[in-house]
């Protein structure tokens, strides 16, 4: 189905591909729009959760916060995710 529909806008899917992988790399991520995985050991070791964590904790202790309303707009737009 994604064929038909890149076939249909005039590209092949190896160029959907290749845009995709550029894009990758100037955006240093995943492209503009693309939910990010959460957090959790199935995409993280150990240690990388670990330093997230005290991340947070350290913005936590610095004042660095966001209200409620900022949050859900956040995992909204990040995730896909309405909470």
């Amino acid at each position: 189905q994604a064929e038909a529909v890149l076939n249909s806008l005039g590209f092949e899917l190896s160029d959907a591909v290749n845009i995709f992988l550029h894009r990758v790399i100037v955006e240093g991520g995943m492209p503009g729009g693309l939910p990010r995985p959460l957090l959790s050991m199935d995409v993280m070791t150990p240690e990388q959760l670990g330093a997230e964590i005290q991340k947070g904790l350290d913005d936590l202790n610095a004042g660095r916060t966001i209200t409620l309303e900022e949050l859900e707009a956040e995992f909204e737009r990040d995730y896909g995710i309405k909470i």
